[in-house]
């Protein structure tokens, strides 16, 4: 069929950028409180052997919402360099939902990973759920967060075949509320 554009092909992290694109300007309409994190983080994968490989180093900017005192909503967006894929450049969009429990500094996050957005075959691209805990400490009115969390993936072994690697992260960053 000459002359025909070839079909739009929607994935999920199309779909949430455009959610993004079109519901972040209405955060000033009304009245959320914007948060803005920065992050360094380093993966170490503990299932399949070999235990403790380093995997990817990535860097995350997370742009947010204050929902509540206690509950925070952020999409990460990661820039990673993956050791195990010989330095392959890769990046993940990550939306996350944090609770923290008010007057304590320690919280858990819930997040939801597209993964392997540049570099990945079609069966790495499932998304990917994980769990991290974390704790806020505040060094000369800078509020630092580090956290430890576990992130299993569907990847592609060296022998070519998809399986499920368990990996844990830890990252290391800082985190700003815009309206306070």
């Amino acid at each position: 069929m000459q002359g025909y554009p070839p079909p739009l092909k929607m994935q999920s992290h199309h779909i949430v950028m455009i959610a993004l694109l079109v519901w972040a300007p209405n955060s000033f309409a009304l009245d959320i409180p914007i948060t803005l994190g920065m992050s360094v983080g380093q993966e170490i994968q503990f299932k399949p052997p070999p235990v403790g490989q380093a995997r990817g180093t990535s860097l995350t900017f997370s742009p947010g919402y204050q929902l509540t005192q206690a509950l925070r909503f952020e999409m990460g967006m990661s820039y990673i360099q993956d050791t195990y894929r010989r330095g392959k450049v890769d990046a993940e969009i990550r939306p996350s939902l944090q609770l923290q429990i008010p007057g304590y500094n320690y919280y858990g996050r819930f997040n939801l990973g597209f993964v392997h957005l540049i570099d990945g075959e079609k069966g790495e691209r499932r998304p990917a759920i994980g769990l991290a805990l974390g704790q806020k400490v505040t060094v000369s009115s800078v509020p630092f967060h580090f956290e430890i969390g576990i992130n299993p993936r569907t990847e592609k072994t060296k022998k070519d075949k998809f399986r499920l690697f368990w990996i844990t992260e830890f990252r290391f960053g800082f985190s700003y509320n815009l309206k306070e």
